[in-house]
């Protein structure tokens, strides 16, 4: 039932109009016990949405079948059972797309001849692709990471632990290091953790940068042609020793401290997103100083018809939208035509933000005190 966002659904989205396109919003409590108020909430929703479709003279045969897959819903009690922010719903006669969100949104439900998309477009433009590396002598994971979760990463001949790193490097000396000279019945040099001294401490450091040669070759194949930032995660004393042998050239400095083995998916996602945000924050800012250089120039504008025009036809390098505005109107592509009026039903913010993805642009959401010269919408063009 769940969909996946995208920019290919996106288009998929943007392209249905004509007739009636429901969409719908809602913010869900995640947990119980308030999580059973989103079931309440979702059927006055379901309710206002037929009087919409009442008012926008559909008869009682196109409304049945327009709200049948969301009265579904109702009578599903799986659905309901929670851990999300939000939802969002769109509906048209051949059409029914359904998006759990992480982050919650206005309650809304609109009724126009295209589908309300800007609530999405972070599930698009913002979601802050990075990986996580980490770092464990045992085994060592790769993951490809955004700001709603992650998924590990096959590395291909390329060792992942320290010992079968040394096996494959030097038979001989991982050997050794498996029969160091015992330090009393039963035990050992206490290295594995760096925390001998000495000829021991040493030469363990040197089998870890060993090992790290060899395991950022693997990473380096693998994201060559990425350009998302690198988060590492391990105990304090690894991430020099990795960072000395690291050829990725978008390795964040600051990284997770502790053991990855000793946190929870979740917990490691939250710690290592913190820490790529900082880099898109910066991007974002970086971004507004772009346009606080070139404004005055063919390159940089905040007409707004001028930018509805130019993401239609694929002119948007860089959006900066304020997030907290709305500007209704409505574009013509035929006739390169774009009206402002109170009484349209599209919202033109959101018809650029959707052009621009769709056209390959990058989008950057901000608060109206932020926006260049207070308005609504900055661009910067390609040409």
């Amino acid at each position: 039932m769940k969909h996946m966002m995208d920019r290919k659904t996106l288009g998929e989205l943007a392209s249905v109009q004509g007739g009636i396109c429901l969409s719908i919003f809602m913010p869900m409590y995640p947990a119980p016990p308030e999580n059973r108020q989103n079931h309440i909430r979702f059927k006055n929703l379901v309710n206002e949405a037929e009087r919409r479709c009442v008012e926008s003279r559909a008869n009682d045969a196109e409304t049945k079948h327009l709200l049948g897959p969301l009265r579904n819903l109702l009578e599903d009690p799986f659905f309901w059972l929670g851990g999300h922010e939000g939802l969002a719903l769109y509906r048209s006669s051949g059409l029914f797309r359904l998006f759990h969100l992480p982050h919650s949104v206005e309650e809304a439900c609109i009724v126009s001849e295209r589908f309300h998309l800007k609530p999405i477009l972070p599930l698009v433009g913002n979601t802050m692709p990075f990986f996580l590396l980490a770092l464990d002598l045992g085994e060592s994971k790769l993951f490809r990471c955004d700001r709603f979760g992650m998924e590990q990463m096959r590395l291909e001949n390329t060792p992942v632990g320290l010992d079968d790193a040394l096996r494959y490097d030097d038979p001989e000396q991982q050997l050794q290091f498996h029969t160091g000279t015992p330090q009393g019945p039963g035990k050992r040099a206490a290295i594995f953790h760096g925390q001998g001294v000495g000829v021991d401490d040493a030469q363990h450091k040197s089998n870890i940068r060993r090992f790290f040669t060899q395991l950022q070759k693997g990473i380096h194949a693998a994201l060559k042609s990425e350009e998302a930032p690198l988060v590492l995660a391990g105990v304090e004393y690894l991430h020099p020793l990795y960072a000395e042998t690291n050829q990725y050239p978008h390795l964040i400095d600051a990284g997770v401290h502790g053991s990855p083995s000793r946190m929870t998916d979740r917990e490691l996602h939250r710690k290592a997103l913190q820490l790529a945000e900082t880099v898109y924050e910066r991007r974002r800012r970086e971004a507004l100083e772009r346009y606080d250089d070139l404004a005055g120039t063919s390159r940089a504008t905040a007409d707004m018809e001028e930018i509805v025009k130019a993401a239609f036809f694929g002119r948007v390098e860089t959006l900066i939208a304020a997030e907290d505005r709305s500007v209704r109107g409505g574009f013509d592509p035929a006739a390169g035509m774009v009206t402002v009026s109170k009484e349209a039903k599209d919202d033109l913010i959101d018809l650029a933000a959707t052009q621009t993805l769709l056209h390959g642009g990058d989008l950057f959401m901000a608060a109206s005190k932020e926006m260049p010269g207070g308005r609504p919408l900055s661009a910067l063009l390609r040409y």
